[in-house]
């Protein structure tokens, strides 16, 4: 790579300097995957915890600090691991491949992602909830609780594929 081209590449970040750098070789092409996977696991962790303990303040509703301390929250859900995934070029089919396989226990929000046929797809759905849901607290708009509910489900959904689902 050129001098220019690194000039400006060093600003996105060591991460996504590093998946630049290291995409032409394969193996470190997987070594890399496995770092993005793990922080991504990492994070949606944080997410799930953050989203459950919001969750427990949708009891207090009507108390005006509860609903701000909700908004407050929902704005840290963290969706950085995956926003350096999108930008380095790596597919998401790379990080979690396989079609969509659903057991009984998924049944509840299904029909939501009907349409979603891979894993990385319910990947790319909940990344996009997560960001929606901070844009609509950003915005102090109120959501219905089944909208956190949904999210939650996403989460763990994407958490359970992702851990019985490790990148060649």
């Amino acid at each position: 790579m050129g001098s220019d081209l690194l000039g400006t590449i060093k600003p996105m970040g060591d991460l996504m300097f590093k998946v630049l750098e290291y995409l032409a070789d394969s193996k470190k092409k997987t070594t890399l995957l496995r770092v993005i996977r793990e922080r991504m696991l990492r994070e949606l962790r944080f997410n799930l915890a953050l989203l459950s303990g919001i969750n427990s303040l949708i009891k207090k509703k009507t108390d005006p600090l509860a609903v701000d301390q909700r908004f407050n929250m929902i704005q840290q859900l963290s969706t950085a691991s995956f926003d350096v995934l999108v930008e380095s070029g790596i597919a998401l089919d790379d990080l979690m491949p396989g079609d969509l396989e659903w057991n009984e226990k998924d049944n509840r929000y299904r029909q939501r992602v009907s349409k979603d046929q891979t894993n990385s797809d319910l990947l790319e759905r909940a990344y996009h909830i997560f960001r929606m849901q901070k844009i609509y607290a950003e915005n102090r708009i109120e959501k219905r609780d089944d909208s956190l509910h949904y999210a939650i489900w996403l989460c763990q959904s994407v958490l359970e594929r992702m851990k019985n689902n490790v990148p060649q």
